[in-house]
């Protein structure tokens, strides 16, 4: 049975993703589909849109998705060439047409597995929110986001990027760009990425501490932390790993919980991801 949190300090703010179910479970996120189904790919040039995806491939797009069988988990992984013309005015690869439903002022959490097999350049990962539960449907965009500090490397990593919603939020769609290495927009050459496992979750609300963490039973301190950082749980936990804000992986704990070296830590926000017999955790962390 879980038991009642201990609470060693007040947080800045927590949240968690046990029990909660990605948002994208049924949108063929991970392409399992063995096809690019309910995601579309979109290029924008000379005037023109070309709509495509693995089984479409719109005469005239210079940009193409296929399958590959080269996943991170399961059987398939979306394969996307993206076309290096500066005269493009947009290529994007994303979840359109159904918006999902959402919260307002509450903390999405971003997450996908990808990498490049040829070329170079930042994966962006986009967030765009509507006040209609359908998007464009009955409704504006109160909130466009985008966090473009994914490099992609020659091999699967995964990226985490949470984004708070704004007022008046009730939809939203997630989607992905390729830029520059340097940040700006076209990269120098075509670059081919493998994207799979792409997940969206449900924070808290963004002002606030997310009180279904209140039966995880795990406590942290203290928090702000400078040199040590000590977990008391009352449920078995079996990895940690601590993330920067840009989701990049900084530090991976599997022993002693009760007393963590962070003296290699930079000033600032980080995110703590526990895997428990209970499922998986994520806190935040202010070191000073």
């Amino acid at each position: 049975m879980k038991t009642k949190l201990l609470v060693f300090v007040m947080l800045t703010s927590v949240f968690s993703l046990f029990g909660q179910a990605n948002l994208l479970d049924t949108m063929n996120a991970d392409f399992e589909k063995g096809s690019t189904e309910l995601w579309r790919a979109v290029e924008v040039r000379d005037g023109a849109a070309y709509f495509f995806n693995d089984t479409n491939q719109e005469s005239g797009a210079l940009s193409s998705v296929v399958m590959s069988d080269d996943s991170n988990g399961g059987d398939y992984a979306a394969a996307f060439t993206w076309a290096a013309d500066p005269l493009m005015a947009d290529l994007v690869f994303d979840y359109w047409d159904t918006p999902m439903p959402c919260l307002a002022e509450t903390d999405y959490i971003f997450k996908a597995f990808g990498m490049a097999t040829a070329g170079a350049g930042i994966l962006r990962m986009n967030m765009t929110f509507f006040d209609g539960d359908s998007g464009l449907v009955n409704g504006v965009i109160v909130g466009d986001y985008a966090d473009q500090t994914w490099v992609l490397g020659g091999f699967y990593e995964e990226h985490v990027w949470t984004q708070p919603s704004p007022v008046g939020a009730k939809s939203v769609i997630i989607g992905f760009r390729v830029l520059h290495e340097d940040g700006s927009r076209w990269p120098a050459e075509n670059v081919t990425t493998l994207i799979d496992d792409v997940r969206l979750f449900e924070g808290v609300d963004a002002t606030g501490v997310d009180d279904r963490s209140a039966d995880l039973g795990i406590g942290i301190y203290p928090n702000p932390a400078s040199d040590r950082l000590h977990i008391k749980s009352e449920i078995v936990i079996r990895s940690l790993s601590i993330y920067n804000i840009s989701g990049q992986l900084m530090k991976e704990v599997s022993v002693n919980f009760d007393n963590i070296n962070i003296e290699g830590l930079a000033t600032g926000m980080y995110f703590i991801s526990m895997e428990t017999d209970l499922g998986n955790n994520t806190q935040k962390l202010i070191v000073k």
